[in-house]
């Protein structure tokens, strides 16, 4: 194994994005792979991380809603045209899947790779 890499100026992106969609069903691993590869992997073919976890929030009527996720994280530069493509990530997925609940949110990481070379 190579020895790392150390990358600098780069930030760790996480969207959660919702499984439910209108109706009481849910976006399906297979839905989420297609999009995963048709979408995600067309911006940031460098590699992510997805994994699924259980949230809930309070809406503006107090009510809170709970619901399945999909996490997808990506360590990335902080450019304007990274932050383009997250947003088009996050409309894509709103509009394919009529789901609204989504969050992104950014943190500042110190990041080393190591490749197999």
């Amino acid at each position: 194994m190579k020895k790392g890499n150390k990358a600098s100026n780069l930030i760790k992106t996480e969207l959660y994005l919702g499984k439910g969609v209108p109706g009481g069903f849910e976006v399906t691993e297979q839905q989420f792979a297609e999009f995963i590869k048709k979408i995600i992997t067309k911006y940031f073919p460098q590699g992510i991380t997805v994994y699924e976890a259980y949230g809930q929030m309070q809406e503006p009527d107090k009510t809170i809603t709970k619901q399945a996720t999909w996490v997808v994280e990506i360590v990335r530069a902080k450019t304007a045209e990274n932050d383009k493509k997250i947003k088009l990530i996050v409309d894509d997925y709103r509009k394919e899947f009529q789901s609204p609940q989504a969050m992104w949110t950014d943190s500042a990481v110190k990041a080393r790779f190591y490749t197999h070379e």
